[in-house]
């Protein structure tokens, strides 16, 4: 074999081992090899790519959690769906059903309290006064909104008085008798002064206020001045 067939067959030899053949280990040593490498890469590619997938989820789930992309959106979906429930429409009437509602509601109490403010909070007073106990008729009110002012025209009461009692016996003469009972021996009663020491002394002292039965009825029980204050 001349030299130019050799050298050609040694460069087909080294073609062949830069080819390689089906089955190389995956590396560098030949094209195959590299082919083998690459497929290795793709299957890990594809490993990541499924692992991806499993973590984004399919679309439209049924129900929401954090286990995958779409079900955490599918999740925050349903608080906003929530939210907007109970914060409303700012046409909502006034009630406690959603945040609107309870505006509309509070702006009716402010309208109703700036009505009153122009107004004034009371309804109606009504006076007089009793000069002993017994029940006043007054125009009807509403007892839930009302209150009865009084002020007391007299009193009664007793002083109660506690200690040692020391009295002195002064003049007077004991009426009495003769042994026999002919004679009689007669005077007027002493008279005694003294003094308590120690103890305590209390007053108790009785006031009279009127109150209110009913929405036209009012009772004194005494001789007392009053006022009936009717609010709105």
């Amino acid at each position: 074999m001349d030299k130019a067939a050799i050298a050609a067959l040694a460069n087909a030899i080294q073609i062949l081992n830069l080819i390689g053949k089906s089955g190389d280990p995956a590396g560098i040593t030949s094209l195959f090899a590299w082919m083998a490498r690459l497929e290795q890469y793709v299957d890990q590619v594809e490993g990541y790519t499924d692992t991806v997938e499993g973590l984004i989820g399919t679309a439209n789930p049924a129900t929401g959690d954090l286990t995958t992309v779409f079900k955490g959106l599918k999740l925050i979906t349903d608080y906003v769906d929530t939210l907007e429930t109970k914060l409303g429409l700012n046409t909502d009437p006034a009630g406690t059903n959603t945040v609107f509602a309870r505006l509309a509601q509070m702006a009716g109490y402010t309208d109703t309290l700036e009505t009153n403010l122009a107004a004034g909070f009371i309804r109606s007073i009504q006076r007089g006064t009793s000069a002993g106990a017994g029940n006043v008729t007054i125009t009807a009110v509403n007892t839930a909104k009302t209150m009865v002012l009084s002020a007391s025209k007299g009193s009664a009461g007793y002083v109660a008085a506690r200690g040692s009692v020391s009295l002195t016996p002064s003049g007077g003469n004991i009426l009495g008798y003769a042994e026999d009972g002919s004679g009689q021996s007669s005077g007027g009663f002493p008279t005694y002064s003294g003094s308590i020491t120690g103890g305590s002394t209390d007053l108790t002292v009785k006031v009279y206020s009127a109150k209110l039965l009913n929405s036209t009825t009012i009772y004194c029980d005494g001789a007392c001045e009053w006022q009936v204050i009717e609010y709105v």
